[in-house]
């Protein structure tokens, strides 16, 4: 370019061109900087070298040149960075982005633009923000990672959309409506679609009117709207027939300024350039075309477009096949040369239904096909429009619906069969995915569960007790496979609350395509049988332990009453025989042995005769308010022989004051057993100490020996009824081991609690306690 074409325009005028035509043609953008910097004085240099250097980085960005491209931002970016000028350092920032996407360096790219923001907030520059936000979740588009691009773009308030031109917030809302689309997050996506389109029709720029198109294009084709998506495509094919033009026009555009700069050397070249740029633009527009006939003609469902006038412009392979009817002879026609009447009157009907409504209709009509049968059709129609979005004709998609209404119609009448089936069997039937909801349950499952209102909703694993969940999850994912599985037995928990017992058998059924899991459950109610069970081996362990019990009593009798009633029988024998012959000392000796052996005996007696009355439930509990004192004292003077015998000294530390409520006869019992069994056991000269501790609502009785002490083993059987035992005293005295098992049951009777504590060879303390009051006195019990 001659030095003469820059004498009239000054600095400022020939960078605001090279700025303007920087999109249309970035060749010619360049060549225009690249003058200007050649022209630089000093002055210029410090005044317009930060834009200069930004245009020519630009310009040879979107020429693929990514090396020069960055060795230019990069002087834009030094030169704002020495002028401190950070919202310009931003911009620059935006482009080295790009560069460096343009390079496959996506981590630096990502910094870059982290960078941006980081800036900008610093700053408050929201464009510069958003800007980024924007240029990244593009980025993730083009690299198909639609939901981290969406959640981006969510970042973006609406008052920061409010603040910035129309141009970029239209761009943004068309990338939040794409991403949102393929990454399946369709909810208000439809308004969304409407006002971005409204939006890019007031702009005039028909670029994102084809954006719009084809968003449209992807959301119908996701909610499996075949007919929309598919007017929708043509829409955008339409478009980019007028944008390729628009092109075209650009590229005459970039013609004509070259051929302004040098018209001698120029115009030849120029118009041949044109020339061809116009056929390739003209070949696209012819492939663009072949390839959307040839996208129709793969649709199996017959799709025709006609114009206003009701003349058919052209048909799809599957309408040829169809309807047994050729393609180009039919061009121009309308219905009336095509179908009967009757048929013709009904589709011109609706077609003007649509072009009053000027959107989708469906209906359903009966049709005489190639094959001489009547089919039920249906219909999907809808308006196509021009480059200005006019309307200009109608398009059609039909679909052969009598194989679906006849399967349809088959399947809901076994469905019918089934659920009456599954309605009247004794058990409960039920089918649920994988995470447990209830897509169906049979009438009898409900009743037994208790719904209120429809299963569907509801989870099967609400009605198993919640410490069995996790286990019958881990078991039914385990399972899955398994063609033989055992049947769970688990409770239940109806929606009352009501605690039942039940056997649950499942089979799994997946779908090979989806892999989808249905479980198909039959739930059996084993209460009745639970309970029966439970009866039963109740009755049984009753049954062994009356047993054992009658031959541990049959064995004391035998045994433990023998003896000492022998010796009654020896010593009287010896009295009435010998009686001359033994000195009154030797006479008192007699004696007390024989009252002792009466003693032990007596004590015998009573507790089998309260161990018997306990086992035929003719043992009854008559409480009152005692004094633990007076009852103690009572029984201390009893055993005093006993005591004295060993030479023991009982200290009674009971408070006087020390009243609780319980059966007086029983726990009285209860403090003899177990002061006797501590005088077995302890040392002679030793004490025994019985104490006790008040609480809120019980009165703690503690008899503490210091003799032999327990074992851990004789700790965890002593008190068990089917383990009647005895040891020796400290004077080798005998027992029957029935007077622990009584205090256990008395305590029990008296709603108390009874236990021991022990260190082998130090002694041991028993322990029990009784109510201070009535229970139903206490709040809470």
């Amino acid at each position: 370019m001659s030095s003469e074409v820059f004498a009239i325009e000054d600095i400022s005028g020939l960078i605001e061109k090279a700025h303007n035509i920087l999109e249309i043609t970035p060749e010619l953008s360049l060549k225009y900087a690249l003058l200007v910097e050649d022209r630089f004085s000093e002055s210029d240099k410090e005044r317009y070298s930060g834009i200069i250097n930004r245009i020519i980085g630009d310009c040879y960005l979107r020429l693929e040149e990514p090396a020069l491209a960055h060795k230019y931002v990069q002087k834009a970016y030094s030169f704002y960075e020495s002028h401190n000028n950070i919202i310009e350092q931003v911009r620059i920032n935006s482009l080295i982005a790009k560069i460096y996407l343009k390079e496959k360096n996506i981590d630096k790219a990502v910094e870059i633009y982290n960078e941006m923001i980081i800036s900008s907030n610093l700053i408050g520059y929201s464009m510069g923000v958003i800007t980024a936000i924007n240029d990244m979740a593009f980025m993730y588009i083009e690299q198909g990672d639609f939901s981290i691009a969406l959640e981006m773009l969510k970042s973006i308030s609406n008052e920061e959309l409010d603040q910035i031109n129309k141009s970029l917030r239209m761009e943004i809302l068309i990338n939040f409506a794409y991403s949102a689309i393929r990454s399946n997050n369709l909810e208000g996506i439809e308004k969304l679609l409407k006002s971005t389109l409204t939006m890019a029709y007031e702009i005039g720029d028909k670029k994102p009117v084809k954006l719009c198109y084809r968003n449209f294009y992807q959301y119908n084709k996701v909610i499996n709207n075949l007919p929309e998506s598919y007017r929708y495509l043509e829409l955008s094919y339409n478009i980019s027939e007028t944008i390729m033009k628009q092109d075209s026009h650009n590229q005459i555009a970039q013609i004509l300024s070259q051929f302004e700069m040098d018209k001698k050397e120029q115009e030849i070249s120029l118009i041949q350039e044109k020339n061809r740029k116009l056929e390739e633009a003209n070949a696209t527009i012819r492939k663009q075309k072949l390839f959307v006939e040839t996208i129709l003609d793969t649709i199996p469902s017959p799709i025709y477009y006609k114009d206003l006038n009701g003349k058919y412009l052209g048909f799809n392979r599957s309408w040829k096949e169809v309807f047994n009817k050729g393609l180009s002879s039919k061009q121009g026609k309308t219905v009336f040369d095509l179908f009967t009447k009757e048929s013709a009157d009904s589709f011109q009907l609706n077609d003007k239904e649509l072009l009053k409504k000027k959107r989708l209709i469906r209906y359903e009509s009966k049709m005489l096909l190639s094959d001489k049968k009547t089919h039920d059709m249906v219909f999907h129609k809808d308006v196509f429009r021009d480059e200005k979005g006019s309307i200009a004709g109608i398009i059609g998609v039909i679909n052969d619906v009598t194989d679906l209404k006849k399967t349809t119609f088959e399947l809901a009448k076994t469905n019918s069969y089934l659920e009456a089936l599954f309605n009247s069997a004794p058990v409960g039937v039920c089918i649920f995915d994988i995470n447990g909801t209830l897509s169906f349950a049979n009438k009898y499952l409900g009743e037994l569960f208790g719904f209120v209102g429809d299963e569907k909703g509801h989870s099967i694993f609400e009605f198993i007790l919640e410490e069995d969940v996790d286990d019958v999850k881990s078991i039914l994912k385990q399972n899955l496979g398994n063609s033989e599985k055992a049947p769970l037995d688990r409770r239940i928990k109806t929606w009352s609350g009501t605690i039942l017992y039940a056997k649950i058998s499942y089979t799994a059924v997946i779908n090979p395509e989806t892999k989808e899991v249905a479980i198909i459950g039959v739930v059996t109610d084993t209460t009745g049988k639970k309970i029966y069970e439970e009866a039963l081996k109740r009755s049984e362990r009753k049954l062994k332990e009356a047993i054992s019990t009658k031959d541990r009593f049959f064995s004391i009798i035998a045994h433990d009453l023998r003896g000492p009633i022998g010796n009654f029988r020896e010593i009287f024998r010896l009295l009435a025989t010998n009686h001359n012959n033994f000195s009154d000392k030797e006479r008192q000796s007699l004696m007390k042995e024989l009252y002792k052996s009466a003693d032990n005996t007596f004590d015998l007696l009573e507790n089998l005769l309260n161990w018997s009355r306990s086992q035929s439930n003719e043992l009854k509990h008559n409480p009152n308010f005692i004094s633990l004192f007076d009852i103690t004292s009572k029984t201390i003077k009893v055993i005093k022989a006993m005591t004295d015998a060993k030479k023991l000294t009982i200290i009674n530390k009971i408070e006087v004051q020390q009243i609780g409520y319980f059966d007086k006869n029983m726990i009285s019992t209860v403090i003899r057993n177990l002061l006797t069994n501590a005088i077995k056991f302890s040392y002679s000269g030793s004490e025994i100490v019985i104490s006790s501790k008040r609480g809120e609502k019980y009165i703690e009785i503690s008899i503490e020996d210091s003799g032999v002490g327990l074992t851990a083993e004789t700790i965890d059987t002593i008190f068990n009824n089917s383990n009647i035992s005895t040891l020796p005293g400290t004077n080798n005295e005998k027992g029957t081991g029935l007077g622990l098992i009584l205090c256990k049951l008395f305590v029990e009777m008296n709603h108390g609690d009874i236990w021991v504590e022990s260190i082998y060879g130090e002694g041991s303390t028993f322990k029990f306690n009784v109510p201070t009051d009535k229970l139903d006195n206490y709040s809470g019990i």
